[in-house]
């Protein structure tokens, strides 16, 4: 999603002068690991845009309990999702933003929650562990016990490798991948506007607190995520 004109985005982004809070209200954030029901009940509107109330944002490869119950009905595939075990149309990295991925609700933009696959390739320093030595120790943000329900349920798996045995050591061949139900924090509502466009830079206006590009948390909830899915010319 960086190449391009829009790649050089974080080159000219100028922060918008925001009057308002820029800390979204407690009770429209979902828990940096986990998201509780309580949450939900008490943000309607987030719980409007589909979410169940299980599971949660989750910070890289980690994600977040209980997403195997959850039904993907009513969110067709798009480029880049991939189908999994024929029920959940999981998105990937080069999935793109669009404009129904999102939802304004006061003077917040929200992202509708989503399935997501992380990938990752074995690191050489990760070579001889197994899958939940290696999440346990690189992702403690779940516990070890989480990371067994999720191979059990086949979310926390190695790519060309169904079934594969927990305790079989890694090598740096191998893909892991992990089925999350994502859950994006919001940010201020105002649009992302372009001011100048040239062969070699895009400069936009931005609310304050949008971050330019993928980084923790937020995909789609981004300067790039939302310049994807309002302007896909760039």
């Amino acid at each position: 999603r960086s190449s391009g004109r829009t790649g050089k985005v974080a080159a000219a982004t100028l922060a918008a002068a925001a009057l308002r809070p820029t800390t979204a209200p407690r009770s429209l954030r979902c828990d940096s690991h986990r998201c509780s029901r309580s949450t939900h009940k008490a943000a309607p509107a987030v719980a409007a845009l589909g979410c169940d109330g299980d599971g949660g944002g989750g910070n890289g490869m980690g994600g977040h309990e209980d997403v195997g119950e959850v039904a993907a009905a009513g969110r067709g595939g798009s480029a880049g999702a991939a189908a999994f075990d024929g029920e959940v149309v999981a998105e990937e990295a080069d999935t793109p933003a669009r404009p129904e991925d999102y939802c304004i609700v006061g003077n917040l933009r929200l992202v509708r929650p989503y399935y997501f696959d992380f990938k990752c390739f074995v690191k050489q320093r990760w070579s001889g562990m197994n899958l939940v030595e290696l999440f346990a120790q690189e992702f403690p943000m779940l516990t070890r016990e989480y990371y067994v329900r999720a191979h059990a349920a086949g979310r926390l798996r190695v790519e060309g490798k169904p079934g594969l045995d927990l305790g079989t050591p890694l090598s740096t061949s191998m893909c892991v991948r992990h089925l999350i139900h994502r859950h994006e924090p919001p940010v201020l509502a105002g649009p992302v506007e372009v001011l100048e466009l040239t062969d070699e830079l895009v400069a936009v206006l931005k609310p304050a607190c949008m971050p330019v590009h993928t980084v923790g948390q937020y995909r789609k909830n981004t300067v790039l995520g939302v310049l994807q899915a309002t302007h896909p010319e760039l």
